[in-house]
This record gives structure tokens, C-alpha cells and sequence, in this order.
């Protein structure tokens, strides 16, 4: 009996010892889950884009597609991108998550267009070739920002020599909105005449405007035009970036129809000196409603034959960003 009382007295004594010790922060259940969040804790908030902001006077030939290739490539080509040009996260205009990274256009379907010269030869079931005055187009499978091709753009020494792929398809888009990124690489010289590389057109007052990245003097600038109402030779325009010679560069753009603006970003910067919205000119950039786009290379006046290249090109209404 007196055994007994002992070890009863004991166990209580315990007992409450560890009744004082889980009061002041012990776990009485090692063993069970742990939330590790209190009930108003939230993850982060959507993100958003920044609000995005040709048929021309000329007519626009087409030639036969000709996928044959005039020189060599430019020396030291690796397929990998440059260093340090990584661009910046890409943000969702629509207040969703930015859509999966990469530049494979496999499996995109939140694109609008999307091109990265992986198959041999120039789709004609996505493009319409143009070549005048001595231009070839082709896809070079042996120099590549990514996979195993680029478009390749060859120009000859002549006067309005244009090497162009349009796409149509798929215009107009959405609220006449939208963004875009590619790959893009000049060797081995840069052109120092007037030239354009890329561009969106319609209809405007009866007439074609166009919204265009050009190059003056080896420099890009924003560029609109519209015969009636744009008196200035060459059109309106905006300087703001040095091409880069022998050196790939990813180039984004925002074409926002609507509120009139454009906007450039290269290698992941806003090129701030481009932008153009509503306010910002003495006379409005007015849209159209976009119903093509055309990406290659046209010198309007002569210069040194080289070569441009063209790679991982993406249309969408989301900014896509460059990797």
C-alpha cells in the first residue's frame, strides 16, 4: 500500500509538471500538422503590364519564296544568346499570370503569332514573301539565337531593296492591341541609310498608316506614317538606340491602337526616348486598325550589302519578355 501511494504521488507530480511546462510554449503533439499560417495571411497580388500603346504608299510585290542563301554566316555563331541580355520578367496586361517562359513556340497557344524557324524552310502558310531588287530570304539552319534556324534577310548594294514576311491571319487582333518580341542580329555591317525593320499597318481616313521600328544613321527610332495627314518627308519620327553590329539584341514592342501609343523595349529596357502616346507629340501618331504585320529588313536607299537575321518571333496581347 505504502508502494502504491508513492507511485501514485509521483505520476501526479509529473503530471503537473508537464502541464506547466506546455503551458509556457511546448508542443502537447509533436506528431500532428502544422498550417504555419494564420487565417488573413494572402499570397501576392496579380500582376499587371504597363498599358501598351501598313499598308503604306507602297504596294507590296511578292516574289517566288526562293529559299536559296547568298554568303556565308557571320563568324562565331554558337546559337547562344549574348551575355547579359536577359530581359525582364514579363507582366500580364490582363491581370492574369504571365504565361510560361521560353522561346520554343510549341504548345503556345496564348500566343498570337509565334515563328522560331525550326522547321527548314519559311512557312508560306503563315507568311507572304517579299524580295525586291535583289533580297533573299531564307531560314540560315546554321546560325541561331535559339534551336536550329533563324531568318535570315541577305541585302544586296541597291535602292529599295525590301526583304519582308507579312502576316495577316491573325489581324485584326483583339481591341487592336498588341505586343511583341524577337530576336535580332545585323552583321557585318550595320546600315547607315534609311531603313525599316518591322511594322504594323491599316487602314486610316481612306489611306494606309503605318507603325514602324526604323533606322536612320545606324539608330533606331519610332516611325509613323500617313499621306494625308503627315506632311513630313519619311514621316514622323523618334530616335532613341544604336543598332548593335554582329551582336544579337532582343527587341520588344507594344502597339496599342486605341490610345495611339508606342512603345520599344530593348534588351529588356524601355527605350523611353521612343515612346509615343496620345500627349506626348506635337501632332498624334493616330493609329489604324492594325490588319497586318511585316518583319524582315528595306533599305530605301543603298548602302553595303550585309545581312540580317531574325529569331523567336512572337506576337500576343501580353508583353512577352525575351527568354
Amino acid at each position: 500500500m505504502v508502494q502504491l501511494l508513492v507511485v501514485r504521488t509521483t505520476a501526479s507530480v509529473l503530471a503537473g509538471i508537464l502541464a506547466v511546462g506546455c503551458a509556457m510554449g511546448c508542443d502537447p503533439d509533436p506528431g500532428g500538422d502544422d498550417t504555419g499560417a494564420s487565417a488573413g495571411e494572402t499570397g501576392g497580388g496579380d500582376s499587371t503590364g504597363s498599358d501598351p500603346t501598313t499598308t503604306g504608299a507602297e504596294s507590296d510585290p511578292t516574289a517566288s519564296g526562293d529559299d536559296e542563301s547568298t554568303g556565308d554566316g557571320p563568324q562565331g555563331s554558337t546559337g547562344d544568346g549574348p551575355q547579359g541580355s536577359t530581359g525582364e520578367e514579363p507582366e500580364s496586361s490582363t491581370g492574369e499570370d504571365p504565361p510560361p517562359s521560353g522561346l520554343d513556340c510549341e504548345g503556345r497557344d496564348d500566343l498570337i503569332l509565334c515563328d522560331d524557324f525550326e522547321g527548314g524552310s519559311i512557312d508560306e502558310d503563315r507568311w507572304e514573301i517579299i524580295e525586291t531588287n535583289g533580297v533573299v530570304m531564307s531560314v540560315d539552319e546554321s546560325f541561331a539565337y535559339h534551336g536550329g534556324g533563324a531568318l535570315r534577310v541577305s541585302l544586296p548594294s541597291a535602292d529599295a531593296a525590301r526583304g519582308g514576311l507579312v502576316h495577316s491571319d491573325s489581324f485584326p487582333v483583339a481591341g487592336n492591341h498588341f505586343f511583341g518580341r524577337a530576336w535580332f542580329y545585323v552583321g557585318p555591317t550595320v546600315p547607315q541609310t534609311h531603313c525599316s525593320a518591322f511594322g504594323a499597318s491599316g487602314p486610316l481616313d481612306g489611306a494606309g498608316a503605318r507603325y514602324r521600328l526604323d533606322s536612320n544613321g545606324g539608330e533606331f527610332n519610332s516611325r509613323y506614317t500617313h499621306n494625308p495627314t503627315v506632311e513630313q518627308h519619311g514621316g514622323l519620327k523618334k530616335f532613341g538606340y544604336d543598332v548593335p553590329v554582329e551582336q544579337w539584341l532582343c527587341v520588344e514592342w507594344e502597339y496599342d491602337g486605341p490610345n495611339s501609343t508606342m512603345r520599344y523595349w530593348m534588351g529588356g529596357e524601355e527605350v523611353e526616348e521612343m515612346t509615343v502616346t496620345q500627349d506626348s507629340e506635337p501632332q498624334q501618331w493616330v493609329a489604324p486598325i492594325f490588319q497586318d504585320f511585316e518583319i524582315g529588313w528595306r533599305t530605301y536607299q543603298a548602302d553595303d550589302p550585309t545581312d540580317v537575321y531574325w529569331d523567336a518571333v512572337a506576337l500576343a496581347t501580353f508583353r512577352i519578355g525575351c527568354e
